[in-house]
């Protein structure tokens, strides 16, 4: 897999909970971009489901495969936290140690384009008190072949990034 030849500003944080295929696919495409600072976030398995720590063990093994030059964190769950607390935990972990951050989770294969678009939208608007973050998604209908962006009041959660500020 070939990386692309330009370095991001901003930390990548990579959500996980027990899906060791959905979570290869995402690692490679994280691979593509080679983030310099990563910080990987692992649910734990819920209780009452012995196959869960098994998966989430698998999940830890295939983040571990870092083989580009880079600062990795890991916070890893004994116990699972959910969808809620469990990413809005891995959000302020990673917050704590950076400004910015690019959030991807286990289900979302990004672009390389999309990190290097929201290392810039990241870099550009970090004094914007108005602009809370930066998203792939976009479901507003549209018709505008003049701008490669749009501001909207609506925050879509997938394929994101933001500021500790917000």
């Amino acid at each position: 897999m070939q990386k692309i030849n330009k370095v991001l500003k901003s930390a990548v944080l990579l959500i996980c909970f027990n899906r060791p295929d959905t979570t290869e696919i995402v690692f490679d495409s994280i691979r593509k971009v080679g983030p310099v600072k990563l910080y990987v976030a692992i649910d734990g398995p819920r209780i009452g489901n012995p196959e869960d720590a098994k998966l989430c063990k698998e999940v830890l093994e295939i983040t571990k495969n870092v083989d580009w030059e880079c600062d990795v964190q890991y916070l890893v769950q004994d116990k699972n936290l959910g969808c809620k607390l469990g990413v809005t935990g891995a959000i302020t972990w990673a917050l704590t140690h950076e400004d910015r951050i690019i959030i991807i989770e286990d289900d979302i294969v990004a672009v390389p384009a999309f990190y290097y678009f929201a290392d810039e939208m990241l870099e550009k608007y970090k004094y914007q008190k108005n602009v809370a973050a930066v998203s792939a998604n976009n479901y507003t209908p549209i018709e505008d072949d003049q701008n490669d962006y749009l501001f909207s009041k609506y925050g879509h959660i997938w394929c994101r990034a933001t500021w500790k500020r917000t």
